[in-house]
């Protein structure tokens, strides 16, 4: 019986600490990307010319009640790795009076074929990840997880509604609300 009055009290004390005060303007959903291109191109230069971007996408869930939940998705990323290379060896083919068939038989192996193989060693899927946390925010500071080893300051610009986030490796990140 105490342990269910206890229950009821704590509830309540929460419920009432979160009806408190405004919610922060950052509550709601973002989304932004990081542009990973050039990390791809420094391992295989060649491909500068027919990559545009390579994109991970970046969902980040902010709750009125302090906590967040991310994740990233380079789900894209193989696709556009794909059209890349296949249009840098069509260009080799094509610049050495070969066709894509003449290739394919001098390889020994389909032009898919080699593109899957490639693209399954390089396991773009690696780059996915999702968890979650808890975040304040004050005069727009957003910090995520305050006060540990993995505490992350941020941005919240209120002029143009964006969330400006520092990755590391991938400087700063601007998040859009959705």
């Amino acid at each position: 019986m105490k342990k269910a009055v206890f229950l009821v009290l704590a509830l309540a004390l929460l419920f009432s600490l979160a009806a408190c005060g405004s919610p922060a303007p950052v509550v709601g959903t973002w989304q932004g990307a990081i542009d990973i291109k050039q990390d791809l191109v420094a391992e295989a230069p060649e491909l500068d010319a027919y990559l545009d971007s390579a994109l991970i996408q970046v969902d980040l869930e902010l709750s009125s009640r302090g906590s967040y939940t991310y994740s990233f998705s380079g789900s894209g990323i193989a696709d556009e790795m794909r059209a890349a290379i296949r249009a840098y060896f069509e260009d080799v083919a094509a610049s050495s009076g070969m066709s894509v068939s003449d290739l394919e038989e001098a390889m020994g192996s389909s032009l898919d074929a080699f593109l899957d193989e490639v693209l399954a060693e390089a396991d773009f899927g690696s780059l996915d990840d999702e968890g979650g946390g808890f975040y304040k925010y004050s005069d727009g500071t957003l910090i995520m997880d305050p006060n540990t080893e993995d505490e992350l300051s941020g941005r919240y610009d209120s002029g143009s509604d964006v969330i400006l986030l520092p990755i590391q490796d991938y400087g700063e990140v601007t998040l859009y609300r959705k």
